[in-house]
């Protein structure tokens, strides 16, 4: 017999909830398997608007974001028109700001390089993404992990359990 989670069955708040439960697991498995210092997972909504569902970092522990939100066409870090179909990484993103109205910049978090990972279902319709950030700047970044990752994500993102 298959168990349903109560969260899961009631309705699209809890399921909700129960999503950016998960995507906070996955946040901190992404950060602990690419060595990063910060993970954001976000989730693509209507076709204009990334939102912050979950943030891990090793100073504070994963968390369940709500409300958080950026244009995808800004997204990230106005590079939103670029799409990469694999990955963007940026080895010395001090100078990037975190979001259109925040004046800060991925340097003011500690932070010196960052990868973005795209996350798609079949056939290719953008579902959301993924953000790692390390503290020490980077040179480059062992694609190898991207579809692990992008798995994990997937299962977050997804609304069944």
């Amino acid at each position: 017999m298959r168990r349903v989670d109560p969260l899961i069955s009631m309705g699209n708040t809890t399921t909700a909830l129960a999503r950016s439960r998960r995507a906070a697991e996955v946040s901190a498995r992404i950060g602990v398997r690419l060595g990063a210092q910060r993970v954001e997972v976000h989730r693509f909504v209507d076709g204009s608007t990334a939102e912050l569902v979950a943030r891990w970092a090793t100073d504070g522990g994963s968390a369940v974001c709500a409300g958080s939100s950026v244009p995808l066409a800004w997204f990230p870090w106005s590079l939103g028109n670029i799409r990469p179909e694999k990955y963007m990484f940026v080895r010395n993103a001090e100078q990037l700001r975190l979001a259109p109205s925040d004046h800060r910049t991925i340097g003011d978090l500690g932070m010196s390089s960052v990868v973005f990972i795209p996350v798609t279902s079949s056939p290719a319709v953008p579902l959301g993404a993924v953000c790692a950030y390390w503290s020490v700047g980077r040179s480059s970044w062992d694609s190898g992990s991207r579809e692990t990752v992008c798995s994990w994500v997937l299962d977050a993102l997804s609304t069944r359990r």
